[in-house]
């Protein structure tokens, strides 16, 4: 007998994501049995499960979609096991499994990306602003569509 296919929300090892019901599912193979008789699953932050965090077991574990029910944490990573008895008395004991959680609530950090003040100038020529922007050493000239639409309607006006 052999516990196989463990999958987190349908997915194999899912890394970064922030599921809000976290499921998992099972195939047993190569067996003659006809039911599982008994199921575990165990949730550890260790690959070698020697500190169990989480587990559920019965005999009505649902193989097709179980509930993983344990408060998660942002950017961690859960290795996952299933241990299922059939009615023949045989046992089998997946390998590890596993799901990464993504940012989750932490909050955004970060900075905006703009130039500097000195690497910028401003110059007015006839009613239009062109932007002058520092970009790898060469000066390009980024037209300002909006000031520019405005100066040009203001002079088009008819003089009262």
């Amino acid at each position: 007998m052999k516990v196989a296919n463990i999958r987190i929300n349908g997915m194999e090892n899912p890394v970064g994501f922030d599921f809000e019901t976290v499921c998992v599912s099972w195939k047993v193979r190569e067996t003659s049995a006809r039911r599982q008789q008994n199921a575990k699953i165990e949730v550890s932050l260790k690959e070698d499960f020697s500190e169990i965090l989480w587990e559920k077991e019965g005999k009505d574990l649902n193989s097709a979609a179980e509930k993983l029910e344990f408060t998660r944490s942002a950017y961690t990573r859960y290795y996952v096991k299933v241990t299922v008895t059939n009615d023949k008395g045989e046992t089998a004991v997946s390998e590890p499994a596993y799901f990464e959680t993504g940012k989750m609530d932490d909050p955004w950090m970060g900075k905006w990306i703009t130039t500097k003040k000195e690497d910028t100038m401003v110059s007015h020529t006839c009613g239009i602003f062109f932007y002058y922007v520092n970009i790898f050493t060469f000066q390009t000239p980024i037209f300002c569509f909006l000031q520019a639409r405005a100066s040009l309607a203001h002079s088009l006006l008819p003089s009262p």
